[in-house]
């Protein structure tokens, strides 16, 4: 499990992975030079995300950070 760390902060660059909702990311790969792990937050410890919803939030920050986002006319 990775930390809840809110202040992510993704460049271009980064290689971003997601494990499976039961195990996760093998732990070859989550324990590797350089890997930075994180959780998205939710309300409640009995709540969890999807991966597909964990993937549209983390997707968006992504973009949000890097102005790639569409403008909205």
């Amino acid at each position: 499990m990775g930390s809840e760390k809110f202040g992510v902060n993704f460049s271009l660059d980064s290689l971003i992975i997601f494990g499976n909702e039961r195990e996760g990311i093998p732990r070859k790969i989550s324990r590797g030079e350089g890997v930075e792990k994180f959780v998205v937050p939710v309300v409640s410890n009995e709540e969890c995300l999807s991966l597909s919803i964990a993937y549209g939030i983390v997707v968006y920050e992504f973009l949000r950070q890097n102005n790639l986002l569409p403008k909205i006319h």
